[in-house]
Parts: C-alpha cells; structure tokens; sequence
C-alpha cells in the first residue's frame, strides 16, 4: 500500500525532462568551441600579420625589379587579415559566421600570393608553398569539418591554377614544364592531404 501511494504521487517516478539541460550543454559546448578557435585564430593572425611582411626578403632577391610592388602588396593583405580579424571578433555577423571566415581567411594570402605569381610571370616559382603554408597551418589551427577543408583547399587550388594559366600560353621549354609538373603535384598532394585529415579527425 505504501508502495502504491508512493508511486503514484506526481512528479516523483516520472521521466527526467532533459531537454533543457541538453540544449543548455549543447549551446556551452558550442560556445567553448568557438571561443578556443577564435583564440588561436587571434594568436593566428597576429602572427601571419608579422611574418608575412618579412617574405619581402626573398622577393628582393628572387625578383628584385618587381620588390617595391610586392612589398605594397604585402602590407596591403596584412591591413585585409586585420579587418578579417576584427569583423569576426567585433561584430554580430562575425560572431555568427565566424566558422564562414575562418575558411576565407587562407584566401587572402594565397590570393596575394598568387598574384605575386602572375606578377611574376614565373609559373615555375616556388611561391605556391606560401599559399599551401596557409592552408596547413589554419587548418590545423581552426579544426575545419570536411567540407570546410575541402572548399578552402579546392579555393587555394584554383587561385594557384589561375595565377600560372597565363604564362603557360607563352610557351614552357622542357626543364620548365618539368618543374610545373611537380609544383602543380605537390600543391594538389597537399591540399588533399588537409582534406583528407580534416575528414579523419570529423570520424
């Protein structure tokens, strides 16, 4: 009998309603997420801000005639990454879509960067590593999804793919189709290789 009055009394046995609890852990989940990779994109762009200005070094001595004009162009996508920056941290549409910037962020260096090979003339340059560089590292740093990585790999790619079109119409001798070859090799192998380790990681 005491058992029965027991069960029977409202709200005792009755089914934990954890919805609340679960959409309140989802939303402290996800916001400590975002605050950890705002974080490390900070410390990111700070730095990719002091260090890219310092490649002008190899400018000067790979292309000297075109140095004041790469210098320019330097200063002009660290100015681009600081309003990157600032747009995510300062503004409700970077708080939003803030995973959205992450992915175009890399798109402004290689994009200057890659003007720096069409610039160039040079479709053989080794510059393509510094686009990849910025693949790698904000990749790495910012956990992309596969389908994060892959878009941003697949825009570096075609930036890079853009940048050598022209000069290879004015025709390549052999050494030079050679050494196109393997930088276009490599660049390929290593935006697959961000892929395919963001797809691992999202396992």
């Amino acid at each position: 009998m005491l058992f029965s009055t027991i069960m029977s009394l409202p709200g005792v046995f009755d089914p934990v309603d954890d919805s609340s609890f679960s959409e309140h852990s989802r939303m402290r989940f996800l916001a400590e997420g975002r605050r950890r990779v705002l974080g490390s994109f900070k410390i990111l762009v700070f730095f990719s801000c002091l260090i890219f200005p310092l490649f002008s070094v190899v400018d000067y001595f790979e292309y000297p005639e075109l140095f004041g004009k790469f210098l320019n162009l330097r200063f002009i996508c660290v100015v681009s990454m600081l309003v990157t920056l600032f747009i995510c941290l300062k503004t409700r549409f970077g708080r939003r879509f803030f995973r959205a910037l992450t992915i175009a962020f890399p798109l402004i260096p290689a994009f200057f960067v890659a003007l720096m090979i069409y610039l160039s003339g040079d479709p053989h340059t080794t510059y393509y590593i510094g686009m990849i560089l910025c693949l790698n590292v904000i990749g790495f740093t910012c956990q992309w999804s596969f389908s994060e990585a892959l878009i941003s790999s697949a825009m570096v790619l075609l930036l890079y793919f853009l940048a050598i079109t022209p000069p290879i119409f004015n025709g390549l001798d052999t050494k030079g189709k050679v050494l196109l070859l393997s930088n276009c090799f490599f660049a390929s192998a290593f935006g697959l290789t961000v892929t395919l380790g963001a797809l691992i990681q999202q396992r």
